[in-house]
């Protein structure tokens, strides 16, 4: 599974393969959270993980980095007075929305425009509970 949370770094790797999203969906790059955890303490622990469990918690993320915005995103009325969110930026969507999947190793999802709640800058911040 391709890992990197950065922008460049995915664009490279993907390059002209990127799927490109049709009408009002965004293809999103899941957030892969760190491999390391810091204790209440502050000190730091390596937690061992199955890699099936790795990634369902990769695909139960709320944050992903938009990648694609289709044609289509954020041209409805409803929409007239957002700042919708750009390629490169962070975003919390819906749980459980859009199609999930794996693309050259690559954890994506496609939801639509009206999906996503908000435009956050740093994705380690978030939490599921």
């Amino acid at each position: 599974m391709f890992l990197s949370n950065d922008l460049k770094d995915m664009t490279a790797y993907l390059g002209e393969a990127l799927p490109r999203p049709l009408g009002p969906q965004i293809l999103l790059k899941l957030y892969v959270p760190e491999k390391q955890m810091r204790l209440k303490d502050g000190t730091q622990t390596s937690i061992l993980t199955t890699e099936s469990a790795r990634e369902e918690h990769i695909y139960q993320s709320l944050t992903g980095l938009v990648l694609a915005l289709g044609p289509d995103c954020y041209k409805a009325d409803s929409f007239k007075n957002w700042h919708p969110p750009q390629v490169g930026q962070w975003v919390i969507f819906r749980p459980n929305s859009g199609v999930r999947f794996n693309y050259k190793g690559v954890p994506l999802r496609f939801v639509y425009d009206d999906s996503v709640m908000a435009v956050i800058g740093d994705p380690s911040c978030v939490t599921r509970n």
